[in-house]
């Protein structure tokens, strides 16, 4: 159930226009593919939606978790051992299964983006999403409200660990998102120039001629 509920939140971000840190590694991608924009701007826009994110999702964590219960009580030691499953995973393991994760939450940007109507954009967000859920892949900002969320209901777990597990997500993210979507993404579809027509050639002939 939890699978089939969670790609609202990506829903939600893609229609009010959010910007999401996982998303935004396959985006920023392109545009220094494009020389749009520079690798400085890439790793800047990276870090500061990372950490709002992050905070955003320790937010709910605290406040839709902690305050109202709704990770706590009968629902706490689900919380803890969810959260505790994530940190228990080797530094490799965390790295792949965020580059695993990454794909699928890009390829789900990608189809909606791609989709024409509204149906469609749902459609192509939903599976892929539900998919990495089910898989059990790691999402940094995922994690920054479950291990928020575990902290709060009583888990402990050291700062070493939760900082350790969001740098090694956000990393494996981060080449799941622009190594193994953007990369291939852009040289399936980028458009060759056309050769230049040995007319087209004389005619700049002919103006670098009137220019000298």
């Amino acid at each position: 159930m939890g699978a089939c509920l969670f790609p609202i939140g990506l829903l939600a971000i893609t229609f009010l226009g959010g910007e999401l840190v996982t998303g935004n590694m396959m985006v920023m991608t392109f545009g220094f593919m494009k020389r749009k924009v520079s690798l400085f701007a890439v790793i800047k826009n990276w870090i500061l939606v990372l950490f709002a994110n992050c905070v955003g999702g320790a937010l709910v964590g605290y406040f839709f978790g902690h305050v109202t219960g709704l990770t706590e009580g009968a629902f706490a030691a689900k919380t803890i051992a969810v959260a505790t499953a994530k940190l228990a995973d080797s530094p490799l393991a965390m790295v792949v299964s965020g580059v695993g994760c990454n794909i699928l939450v890009c390829m789900a940007i990608f189809i909606g983006a791609m989709s024409k109507d509204f149906f469609g954009k749902i459609f192509g967000i939903w599976f892929p999403i539900m998919i990495f859920v089910v898989c059990g892949f790691q999402h940094v900002v995922a994690n920054a409200f479950i291990l928020a969320a575990g902290v709060f209901a009583g888990a402990g777990f050291t700062a070493g660990q939760l900082i350790q597990n969001i740098l090694l997500v956000f990393l494996g993210n981060a080449i799941g998102g622009s190594l193994f979507m953007a990369v291939p993404v852009y040289f399936a579809n980028r458009q060759a120039k056309p050769a230049p027509t040995p007319a087209a050639e004389k005619v700049e002939d002919a103006s670098q001629h009137a220019t000298a």
